[in-house]
């Protein structure tokens, strides 16, 4: 089988120094870096370099930054498809401070310019594929074209809802695997309680719980089916563990692991990219074999 991932690409500007500042405060940085970056174009490097078959649906500008991003996915091993718009290629600027925690503001741009994905490669590629992984630095409206092809499909959606606020109802009912952390699920279930908004949210799906170092948690049918620890590694940079957690998780998926595999796998690959600086760099190459029996369906 194969996987599609639509989502946002972008130039990460990323600047670390010693700690992050506080409001109206200015501190020196030690290094500055700009590196490929962007949910989307993570959670697509992190499955392809686990080793499924992949391809990439994103848009990009008419600049310095679309030719940077080419040049670096030219490198990877999954299909490339940019959609040109007259926005500029996304951007986002990345605080690392010496304990690996990180501040992030972005701008959408061509991220958020392109509202659908029209050709019939694109219509194909979600027939064929066995999940389509979407995250929200896209439009809505590109995510609820992609998540109506692929239900019309059979194909399994998967979603990180992040950012959290303003997700749609209308997305989440197309969703068959939501991957979120403790914060975006209490934002997403509208519930104080992490837990809580996972059971609640895994009433109709398969939900992935994100817990940091800690490891993260399976739900499905309103209960819990299982926790993963995290290997204990030390952390460099945790820009991206997210993105590499989710594109692990449906690799292993779409090759066959069951659920509670799959995310041991994703959990222990996330632990390895947190040891290197950057997103998409960081991504480690087949941490984990992938099962050597295909899944072959795609059974919902």
């Amino acid at each position: 089988m194969s996987l599609v991932v639509v989502g946002s690409a972008n130039v990460d500007l990323f600047v670390r120094g010693q700690r992050l500042p506080e409001p109206g405060e200015t501190v020196f940085a030690d290094t500055y870096d700009e590196l490929p970056g962007g949910k989307g174009l993570n959670q697509a490097v992190a499955a392809a370099r686990a080793g499924a078959e992949v391809a990439f649906f994103c848009a990009v500008g008419e600049d310095s930054g679309a030719d940077f991003l080419a040049g670096f996915l030219d490198t990877e091993p999954l299909t490339l498809s940019a959609t040109v718009t007259s926005a500029p290629t996304g951007r986002a600027i990345i605080q690392v401070d010496a304990n690996a925690e990180n501040s992030i503001m972005v701008v959408g741009g061509a991220n958020l310019a392109a509202s659908s994905f029209d050709g019939k490669d694109f219509k194909s590629r979600v027939a064929e594929a066995s999940h389509v992984i979407l995250q929200q630095e896209v439009s809505l409206a590109l995510n609820l074209q992609a998540a109506k092809l692929a239900r019309d499909a059979g194909t399994l959606v998967v979603l990180t809802p992040a950012p959290a606020e303003n997700t749609s109802n209308e997305l989440l009912e197309l969703v068959d695997i939501l991957l979120l952390n403790e914060h975006e699920a209490r934002i997403v279930a509208g519930l104080d309680d992490s837990e809580e908004a996972a059971r609640s949210l895994s009433a109709n799906r398969t939900v992935v719980l994100t817990q940091g170092a800690a490891g993260a948690a399976l739900f499905s049918h309103g209960a819990p089916v299982g926790f993963v620890t995290a290997p204990k590694v030390e952390s460099l940079d945790t820009t991206g563990a997210g993105d590499c957690l989710a594109g692990n998780f449906v690799a292993h998926r779409d090759a066959g692991a069951d659920d509670l595999d799959a995310l041991d796998a994703a959990c222990r690959a996330a632990s390895e990219s947190v040891k290197t600086a950057g997103a998409a760099t960081a991504m480690p190459h087949r941490a984990v074999p992938l099962p050597t029996q295909s899944a072959g369906t795609k059974d919902r």
